[in-house]
Order: structure tokens, then C-alpha cells, then sequence
């Protein structure tokens, strides 16, 4: 009669921790799904936070590339950090487009930014315009399109028709 007890004693103390183990895992998976979720919708954020329009553009023979404005209307700076790791890809409309890297000495291949226009220490902020440089090292011509991809993923596309 004593076994009993005993048996029953065991029987409930490996179920206390059977069921601390199961919870234990079942708070840390609540856990990583929750930083997961999280982590997209601040990304998702800062993405619909963020907004470029390219303005204008035009051939300028004495660089050898293109002058491209790009104004920032969305609610997010763009550090010098992030453009440094952004791509340009401008060409002929109906051709293979040029990728151009960030360099801030320029050169062919490359792009760089001129001048901010009431930017701040480098960053482009909101409500300002960045004066780009792209050098193609070719003239494309007077229609030709400007895709500028940021190190998010957010892509900002223009045709640009700009005067002789």
C-alpha cells in the first residue's frame, strides 16, 4: 500500500517537469518569433518612411556623366553610411543600363554626391536635395533613366527628359 504513493509522487513530479520543460520552450519560441516580427515591421517602417524623388538630370561634359537632383520627401535621413552603400543604374531607355558604385573621389563607373542643399554633415534629410554625379563616361543622351537602389532594398525609379 505504501508503493502506491510513492509511485503516484514520482508519476507527478516528472510531470511538473515535463510540462516546465514544454513551457520553457514554448516562451522562448513565443520570444523569437515576436523579436522576428518586430524586426520586419520596423524595417517595413523605415521603408515607408522613406521617399526619393528624382527631380532633374542632365549630360555634363565636363565631368563626363551625369547631374542628377534627388530630393528627400520622406521622413527619414539617409546617412552618409547608407548612401555609401547605394547603387545607381542610369542608361538609355530602351537599353541595357550602367551600374555605378558609390566612390566618393569619383571616376568612371562610379557616383559621388556634389553638394547637399540644406543637408546636414553628409546626411540627406528631409526636405533636402542632393546634387549626384554619375560618371558614364558616354552621353546617353537627352531622355535616359535613373534607378537609384538603397542598401534596404527600396528602389526609386525616373525617366527623365531633360533639355538640350
Amino acid at each position: 500500500m505504501s508503493d502506491v504513493p510513492i509511485s503516484h509522487t514520482i508519476f507527478l513530479l516528472v510531470t511538473v517537469i515535463l510540462a516546465s520543460a514544454v513551457s520553457a520552450i514554448v516562451i522562448a519560441k513565443t520570444y523569437q518569433i515576436m523579436s522576428s516580427y518586430n524586426q520586419n515591421a520596423e524595417t517595413i517602417s523605415k521603408q515607408l518612411s522613406t521617399s526619393l524623388t528624382i527631380v532633374y538630370g542632365y549630360y555634363n561634359k565636363s565631368i563626363d556623366g551625369y547631374v542628377i537632383f534627388v530630393r528627400d520627401n520622406g521622413m527619414e535621413t539617409l546617412a552618409q553610411a547608407a548612401l555609401s552603400r547605394t547603387d545607381i543604374y542610369l542608361g538609355s531607355v530602351n537599353s541595357t543600363m550602367g551600374f555605378y558604385t558609390y566612390n566618393q573621389s569619383g571616376g568612371i563607373g562610379t557616383w559621388n554626391i556634389h553638394k547637399i542643399v540644406e543637408g546636414s554633415n553628409g546626411n540627406i534629410i528631409p526636405g533636402s536635395t542632393a546634387i549626384i554625379y554619375v560618371y558614364t563616361g558616354t552621353n546617353f543622351g537627352s531622355t535616359f533613366r535613373v534607378i537609384i537602389s538603397l542598401p534596404n532594398g527600396q528602389t526609386f525609379s525616373q525617366v527623365i527628359q531633360s533639355s538640350p
